[in-house]
C-alpha cells in the first residue's frame, strides 16, 4: 500500500484511494466492503480503470516471468565452467 504522501494531491479522493490500494485489489487482500468501493469506482472511472489494468497487466507479466524454468542443470554447469575458463570465476566454485 501507498502512503498518503505518496498519492498525488491534485487527484479525487476515490481515485487516491485506488491509487494506494490498487494491488491490494488485484491481489485480493481487501476485505469485500473495501473491495466493492474499489470496483464500483473502477467500473466508473476510465483513468482509475486504466490504472486497474495496466497495474493488473505489468503483476501478471512479473508473475509470468518467475513462472519460466531456469537453466538446465546442465546448461548451468557449462557457464560456470567457461566463466573458470576464462578467468571470471575462481575454480574453488
Amino acid at each position: 500500500m501507498l502512503e498518503l504522501a505518496d498519492v498525488p494531491a491534485t487527484l479525487p479522493p476515490e481515485c487516491q484511494e485506488v491509487v494506494r490500494h490498487v494491488w491490494d485489489y488485484v491481489d485480493g487482500r481487501l476485505d469485500a466492503a473495501h473491495a466493492e468501493r474499489l470496483r464500483a469506482h473502477i467500473a466508473r472511472c476510465e483513468p482509475c480503470f486504466k490504472y486497474e489494468q495496466f497495474q493488473r497487466s505489468f503483476l501478471d507479466l512479473l508473475g509470468a516471468m518467475r513462472a519460466k524454468p531456469a537453466a538446465s542443470r546442465e546448461l548451468q554447469d557449462q557457464v560456470v565452467a567457461a566463466l573458470i575458463a576464462e578467468g571470471w570465476i575462481p575454480q574453488e566454485l
